[in-house]
């Protein structure tokens, strides 16, 4: 078994607040009253989500995955209970995250913030 890899990213800012437009909203709304949400207790706070913590049991994807506010408090983590995760369900690969200067952290850190919601 490989070992575990972390990194934790910011965002910066050019993808943070970005509006949909009103016919591409409405059909989200549309849509996600028919369709369960992949994150139900956390979709109203990932556009407040500035730093991402994300764990990797091997290369390609994601396992598990923190979002932090701007004031470093964890607010989203996935999967967690009836939430899949922001990036879990994605194509992205550790290295299609270089684009945002990861760096590389500790398990610890990693599963001292997991342990706070």
């Amino acid at each position: 078994m490989e070992k575990m890899r972390y990194i934790r990213f910011k965002l910066d800012g050019s993808t943070k607040g970005e509006k949909e437009s009103h016919v591409k909203s409405f059909i989200a709304r549309t849509l996600s009253f028919f369709l369960p949400k992949a994150n139900p207790d956390f979709d109203n706070l990932y556009d407040d989500v500035v730093t991402w913590i994300l764990e990797f049991e091997n290369p390609e994807y994601p396992n598990r995955e923190i979002g932090l506010d701007e004031d470093e408090k964890v607010i989203v983590k996935g999967p967690y209970r009836k939430n899949l995760g922001f990036w879990i369900d994605t194509d992205m690969r550790l290295k299609d995250f270089e684009k945002y200067k990861p760096e590389v952290v500790d398990a610890s850190l990693f599963e001292n913030q997991w342990e706070e919601i």
